[in-house]
């Protein structure tokens, strides 16, 4: 089965602190502007270059790499490090449209791991989120920029990264946003709420347009040096007292289809490429023996059955696709019973009226019944099963960008996965 995201780079790194290994961990805390991956996305790699994750689809991961191993950044303790600080070096990395990412990175060396023992070493705590994930469980981590120490607590819900703040030390506010006296100004970086491009472009990069040179060659943004700032990329921020960053893990979208059908298959791959976990149920053997795509976990079942075993679940979306009631309906009879944020059913206007007059019949309530999106899919004229497999992805993606869309603790607006 596919590991999502989260749960592959962290089970990587504690491979390799398990085998005594050299490691970073690195996190996307903010961007500005167009950025190819969402905050909260992860990265780590070993001494011997070997990387899991991704950062920016490609553009800055190799730079990064040559810092790490050359000894260049996050030593003893985690760095704040910019990349597209300057337009230059946005066009440098191909960053889109001037975006920039801000990352924390943490060093794991395998020297501060000899004497490191107990459940509460760094080892026992990253296994502690790799088994919380692998349970389909939310967990928390805390990490202390300052110190370099973090905690880990089991949580129900997802919430997304926050880089905060000690609100105790407003110095430390000012010097770690790399910003100017203005309280103001202050409290919306910290909020990652500034709208204003001036502002965005020179507080990102630690700069002022009315500082003197001097202070443009400290913050590493002198554009009178540009091959200076070329040859050194990226603005690491030194100073990161009072700054903490938290961090939710959750389990990765998983997509249970009641049908192995033609409409399933196109949805299928459509959902893999969207880095969803991939279900597919049907009780007909000849169904299950003919489904044509990888990476997807097939069950020849009854659909009450295993939707009860796999789909109860505030992560999954769960749709019917058979156009058999007496697959569809049973699947549906349990599904609208679950946790699961999102349950929809294929057919035209005419059979979801009459879908929901069967359901009625069941024992089911009438907001259990409310529950079920049919037709499933957004209105497009969809016809053929890749435009009606579209349509259903359409559907999921609009609804899981609506923060107030929420069933059982599930955030529908959940970015990182």
């Amino acid at each position: 089965m596919i590991e999502y995201a989260d749960l592959h780079v962290l089970a990587r790194l504690k491979h390799w602190l398990d085998a005594g290994q050299d490691a970073w961990l690195c996190t996307v805390v903010k961007t500005w502007g167009s950025s190819p991956r969402p905050v909260g996305s992860l990265l780590c790699c070993n001494a011997e270059g070997q990387m899991a994750g991704s950062l920016s689809g490609g553009c800055i991961e190799e730079d990064l790499l040559e810092k790490l191993l050359a000894g260049k950044l996050a030593l003893g303790k985690p760095a704040l490090h910019i990349y597209g600080a300057t337009q230059d070096e946005a066009e440098r990395f191909q960053l889109p449209c001037g975006g920039q990412l801000h990352l924390v990175i943490e060093s794991f060396p395998a020297s501060a791991f000899k004497a490191d023992s107990g459940n509460n070493s760094v080892k026992a705590k990253i296994s502690q989120l790799v088994a919380r994930l692998e349970a389909r469980q939310c967990v928390t981590r805390i990490l202390d920029l300052e110190s370099g120490e973090f905690t880990v607590a089991d949580t129900d819900r997802f919430q997304h990264l926050r880089l905060e703040i000690d609100p105790a030390d407003p110095a430390s506010s000012q010097q770690a946003t790399g910003t100017d006296n203005s309280a103001t100004a202050s409290s919306k970086q910290a909020a990652g709420t500034d709208n204003s491009a001036t502002a965005i472009s020179q507080q990102a990069a630690g700069t002022d347009n009315s500082a003197t040179a001097s202070s443009q060659q400290a913050a590493g943004t002198d554009n009178s040096a540009t091959a200076s700032s070329q040859h050194e990329a990226g603005t690491e921020q030194s100073d990161t007292k009072g700054m903490r960053l938290t961090q939710v893990y959750g389990p990765r979208y998983r997509l249970f289809l009641i049908g192995a059908g033609h409409v399933s298959i196109c949805l299928a791959q459509m959902a893999l490429m969207l880095d969803y976990e991939v279900l597919v149920c049907d009780p007909r053997e000849e169904m299950i023996s003919q489904w044509p795509l990888p990476g997807v976990q097939l069950l020849q079942a009854m659909p009450d059955d295993a939707v009860k075993a796999h789909a109860n679940d505030p992560a999954t979306a769960i749709v019917a696709l058979t156009h058999d009631p007496r697959i569809d309906d049973m699947g549906l009879m349990e599904a609208l019973k679950t946790d699961a944020w999102f349950v929809g059913a294929m057919g035209s206007t005419r059979t979801a009226a009459k879908r929901r007059e069967r359901l009625q019949l069941l024992d089911l309530s009438e907001a259990e019944v409310d529950r079920l999106q049919g037709p499933v899919g957004l209105p497009i004229g969809s016809k053929t099963p890749a435009e009606i497999a579209l349509s259903i992805l359409a559907q999921l993606t609009s609804l899981r960008q609506q923060p107030a869309y929420l069933k059982g603790g599930v955030e529908v607006g959940l970015e990182k996965l």
